[in-house]
């Protein structure tokens, strides 16, 4: 039974640091890549997600779903150092494989396919260049091998870093037969500049290298050509050498439709012979026993088993590397007597091994709080009205209040007093006094309430002397105001109008009385609109003191800034009525000014991403926001200060992964010296073994807070 069967068909993954590209490859078809997927994948949760969906979509198109995957790896996963795939890669590519259930063949690195097509080529050094999201790789191929890398990280100009790379890989190279670059950013302007960088120069060479930029799909046909080199045991030279076919962009992936060839009946005819030992395994049908039963069980125990080959030429196929082994350990007892100690003491030690395996399985828990580092940026934004409209929604909620006020408007009410006065005309004239006629007396004005006329005086002799008899009459009189201080019971002579008191005059001759006056509280307007001022108030307080209950991850709420209305006001006096007090019943709505967080987040990102220490991020939901309205002339300008509180984006599983199987004594210290870290502690541990002074041996129970 053979490792690779005639319906065997796969599913490669093309990892860079952000980006990937997914193919479905069956290697019976002459084009290779039936259709192809490419997205951006923020982490693992979300490719095993999306490779579903893609697994789903070439089952509808094909009607078979791969049953195996293979890995291409660019150098941001392979460990400088060990030049293996970097620890914390390889549960994740587990996990996802076993939600998937496909059977993992292995993986190829970048460049080695790349030194696989350089062979073709009979040139001797080159320098294969990748340029990743973070950084850039240099290896220097020599010999037909990779014998040294080196990376920089970008921290400002990308060319530079990426001359940097090349001249640190080739420090005394006198040749160099080419340059080989992979840009997996996509950048032209990088692009252009790199191919026609003075290389020669700034190498120092005898001779000018060529240089070759090598895109992303491009790299990623290779990497499939040399693939199925390996799987069909061919050689590249003989693989195919047709184009990928043309793909169909959208805005979430490439895609294309399976293309019939004239070749293609006969290629489905075809049956491979797989070579000696493909990717490690024999072919022997216990393999493929060991790995239906580990499949029913849930791929138990997958692990690593890293072979690599010292040399491509050597063997070409022994340099892709080994994938996942199926096997299970297995424990098998030898066929003889034993004696009772020996046997005690290889069921202890067995025994300490299951409990050592189970606590750290199941019951060894280790949270670790992180305390990243934190800074804080601060960004100014002036709005005027009218841009602010535009960042503003508006959200209405409608109460109803009651109020009561104490009077403040008075009136005066009373009787007023009345008497009579006697009226004398001393002038040889006729004298008559209206009706209505004013009259000061003692300062008190009163009028008359009838009109009064008066004939000349009568002059007599008298012992030869004329004496004058006046014409004399009374009328009754009406003080003008209310009021006591109108009672009158004497006055000297009454002065009417400018008149000559020696020829007209009036007297009191019957006491004015009656007169009264009493102050009543009344109802004025200012305290009707002291009640509408008040419900508004209230308004304010009750939303002060109320849980809102608008979007908080999308809104600042503002409300120096909020809208207030009174749609309904009925009180249960008038004005100018009699009363001590007068009370309101009002509905107000009150319009929440709710700043879109979005909006402003848009306009201010550029101010606070330039502000942004490397490697720090912010959170759009704890933002704070002041504000401060100004006005000049006929603009009214809101000044908004926001700030941000920064902390240093911490790698979770890097930190798990570092920490993993080491002195707890060790702990503590070892995380200090990580980048970002302000401070760290121990807060949990848990085991079945207490006096376990060492951290878990699986780094997902380690937990970083």
């Amino acid at each position: 039974m053979f490792l690779f069967a005639k319906k065997d068909t796969y599913l490669s993954l093309f990892l860079t640091e952000n980006n990937l590209i997914v193919s479905y490859i069956d290697p019976k078809n002459s084009n290779r890549i039936l259709k192809e997927f490419r997205s951006s994948i923020e982490d693992t949760a979300e490719l095993a997600s999306y490779l579903e969906s893609v697994l789903d979509e070439i089952k509808e198109n094909f009607k078979d779903r791969p049953n195996k995957i293979v890995f291409f790896l660019t150098s941001f996963f392979i460990d400088k150092d060990s030049s293996k795939i970097k620890k914390v890669y390889l549960k994740e590519f587990s996990d996802i494989c076993k939600k998937l259930s496909l059977k993992i063949l292995g993986y190829i690195e970048t460049q080695e396919a790349i030194v696989k097509k350089f062979l073709q080529s009979g040139q001797k050094t080159a320098v294969f260049v990748e340029i990743d999201s973070s950084r850039a790789f240099a290896n220097l191929i020599e010999n037909n091998k990779v014998s040294y890398s080196v990376f920089n990280l970008f921290v400002a100009d990308k060319l530079t870093n990426v001359k940097d790379s090349v001249v640190n890989v080739l420090p005394d190279q006198p040749k160099l037969d080419k340059i080989i670059i992979a840009d997996y950013l996509d950048l032209p302007k990088l692009d252009q500049d790199l191919v026609e960088l003075d290389w020669q120069n700034v190498l120092k060479l005898n001779d000018k290298p060529e240089v070759e930029m090598v895109k992303f799909d491009q790299l990623n046909q290779i990497l499939v050509d040399l693939f199925c080199a390996e799987i069909t045991g061919s050689n590249l030279a003989s693989s195919s050498q047709e184009d990928p076919e043309v793909f169909e962009k959208t805005s979430y992936s490439y895609t294309a439709e399976s293309t019939v060839t004239e070749n293609q009946s006969e290629a489905d005819n075809y049956e491979y012979s797989a070579p000696n030992l493909p990717f490690g395994f024999s072919e022997t049908d216990d393999i493929n026993t060991d790995y239906k039963k580990e499949t029913e069980q849930d791929y138990i125990n997958l692990n690593f088993e890293e072979q690599r080959a010292d040399s491509l030429q050597t063997n070409t196929r022994n340099r892709f590397w080994s994938g996942l082994s199926l096997s299970m350990f297995r424990l098998k007892l030898p066929d003889f007597r034993v004696k009772g100690p020996v046997f005690a003491i290889i069921i202890f030690v067995l025994g300490f091994l299951v409990v050592f395996f189970v606590n750290e399985l199941y019951f060894h828990r280790l949270v670790i709080s992180v305390e990243p580092q934190t800074s804080e940026i601060k960004v100014e934004q002036s709005l005027t009205a009218d841009e602010l409209n535009d960042l503003i929604a508006y959200e209405t909620k409608t109460f109803s209040l009651t109020d009561k006020t104490a009077t403040s408007g008075t009136e005066s009410v009373g009787e007023k007093a009345k008497g009579e006065i006697t009226v004398y005309n001393f002038s040889t004239q006729q004298f008559s006094l209206d009706k209505g006629s004013k009259i000061s007396i003692n300062g008190k004005v009163f009028v008359t309430d009838l009109a009064l006329k008066l004939d000349p005086a009568e002059e007599t002799e008298v012992d030869g002397s004329v004496v004058k008899k006046p014409a004399v009459g009374t009328v009754g009189i009406t003080a003008e105001q209310i009021g006591s201080d109108y009672n009158l019971s004497y006055s000297d002579k009454i002065k009417l109008g400018d008149l000559n008191t020696d020829l007209y005059y009036a007297k009191l001759t019957k006491a004015t009385s009656g007169g009264s006056q009493e102050e009543l509280s009344t109802v004025a307007k200012s305290d009707l609109d002291k009640l509408k001022e008040s419900v508004l108030e209230k308004t304010k307080e009750q939303l002060s003191s109320e849980e809102l209950s608008f979007d908080k991850t999308k809104y600042f709420y503002i409300s120096d800034l909020n809208q207030y209305q009174i749609t309904k006001a009925e009180f249960d006096k008038e004005v100018n009525e009699v009363a001590d007090s007068v009370s309101v019943s009002a509905e107000v709505e009150a319009k929440l000014a709710l700043l879109d967080k979005e909006k402003v987040l848009k306009l201010i990102e550029p101010k606070l991403q330039s502000q942004l220490e490397t490697n720090f991020k912010y959170a759009s939901d704890d933002l704070e926001i002041t504000y401060k309205k100004e006005s000049s002339d006929d603009t009214v300008k809101y000044n908004f200060a926001i700030t941000a509180n920064t902390r240093y984006n911490l790698d979770k599983s890097r930190l798990s992964a570092l920490v993993v199987w080491k002195p707890k004594t060790e702990v503590v210290d070892l995380l200090k010296k990580e980048p970002g870290v302000a401070n760290v502690a121990i807060i949990e541990d848990k085991t079945l073994i207490p006096f376990l002074s060492y951290t878990p041996v699986f780094a997902d129970k380690i937990v970083i807070e």
